[in-house]
C-alpha cells in the first residue's frame, strides 16, 4: 500500500490546476525560436512531452478510478495497485517516470492534505474539456516538423503518442455510445474477446472495428498476441490445407485483399475503406 504523502498529486484538483497551468506557459514557447538550434529544439519538444505524458496519466487516472467504481480517497489508498496497474494498461507510461520528469511542475501541490472521505474525482466532462484544450493548442504538426528537422526522434516519438492517447481519451467519452465501446475496448484489450467478437458486439464490419479500436486507444499488448501452442498448430493445419488446395498457387480472394490494402493504408497513415467494396 502507498502512503499517503506519495498521493497527494491524486487529489482532484490536482490535474485541472496542472492542465490549465501548463497550457498557458506552453502557449508562450515560440516554436520559431526553436528552429535556430537542435538544443532549443530538444527544449521545445521535450516540454510538451513532459506535459502531454502527464495530462494522458491524469486522464488514464480519472478512467482507471471509474472503471473501478473508486469514490473516495480512502478507496483510492486501500486499492491503489490495482489504480496503478490500470493506468499503466491505459496510458502505457511508467507513471513514476513521468511523476519524477514533472517533479518542478507538481511540487507546489506536495503541501495538500486531502481527507480520507474527499471525492477522489472531478466530473469526466470537466476533464474532457480541459484535455481538449490542451490538445486544442498543442502544435502538433510544427512539434512533428521540429523532431524530423533536428534528428530528435525519441523525444519527438513520445509527444506523438502522448498526444494520440489524448485524442484517445476524448474519442471515447465523445462517442454516442460511449459505455458500449469501451466495454467493448477492454475486452478486446484484455483479450478475453477477438475483433470479430467485438464487430459482432457493436454490429460493425471488422475493419470497421479496428479502426474504431485504435482510434478509442485500445490496443493489445504484445503478450495478448502471442498465440498458444495448440491455436498455433491450428492455424498451421488450415494454412497447410488451404495451400494444398489451391494448388500452391495464389488465391486473391477479396477479404485477403481488402485487408491487405487496410494494412498497408494505415501504415501510411490514410483511411482507405470508403473505397473498397463491402
Amino acid at each position: 500500500m502507498a502512503p499517503i504523502e506519495d498521493l497527494r498529486v491524486y487529489e482532484r484538483r490536482v490535474p485541472l490546476k496542472f492542465m490549465a497551468a501548463q497550457e498557458n506557459e506552453l502557449r508562450e514557447l515560440e516554436i520559431e525560436r526553436a528552429d535556430a538550434s537542435r538544443s532549443l529544439a530538444d527544449g521545445t519538444l521535450t516540454r510538451w512531452a513532459h506535459a502531454l505524458e502527464l495530462s494522458l496519466f491524469f486522464a488514464s487516472f480519472h478512467d482507471a478510478v471509474s472503471i473501478l467504481r473508486i469514490t473516495t480517497f480512502a478507496e483510492l489508498i486501500a486499492q491503489f495497485e490495482r489504480v496503478d496497474a490500470l493506468v499503466v494498461t491505459l496510458s502505457r507510461l511508467d507513471p513514476r517516470r513521468v511523476l519524477e520528469e514533472n517533479d518542478a511542475v507538481l511540487r507546489p501541490y506536495a503541501a495538500l492534505r486531502p481527507h480520507a472521505s474527499e471525492p477522489v474525482a472531478v466530473e469526466t466532462a470537466a476533464v474532457v474539456r480541459s484535455v481538449q484544450s490542451m490538445l486544442l493548442h498543442c502544435p502538433m504538426e510544427e512539434l512533428d516538423r521540429l523532431y524530423q528537422e533536428h534528428a530528435l526522434a525519441e523525444i519527438g516519438h513520445r509527444c506523438r503518442i502522448a498526444y494520440d492517447g489524448l485524442r484517445a481519451f476524448v474519442a471515447r467519452h465523445t462517442h454516442p455510445n460511449e459505455n458500449v465501446v469501451t466495454a467493448a475496448g477492454h475486452v478486446y484489450a484484455d483479450g478475453r474477446a477477438s475483433v470479430e467478437e467485438v464487430a459482432a458486439m457493436l454490429d460493425l464490419d471488422v475493419p470497421d472495428v479496428v479502426a474504431l479500436l485504435e482510434e478509442h486507444g485500445f490496443r493489445r499488448p504484445v503478450d495478448g498476441l502471442r498465440l498458444t501452442g495448440e491455436a498455433r498448430r491450428e492455424r498451421l493445419r488450415r494454412i497447410r490445407e488451404d495451400r494444398l488446395e489451391r494448388g500452391g498457387q495464389p488465391a486473391l480472394s477479396e477479404p485477403h485483399v481488402v485487408r491487405d490494402v487496410i494494412a498497408s493504408q494505415r501504415i501510411e497513415g490514410i483511411d482507405a475503406r470508403p473505397w473498397l467494396p463491402r
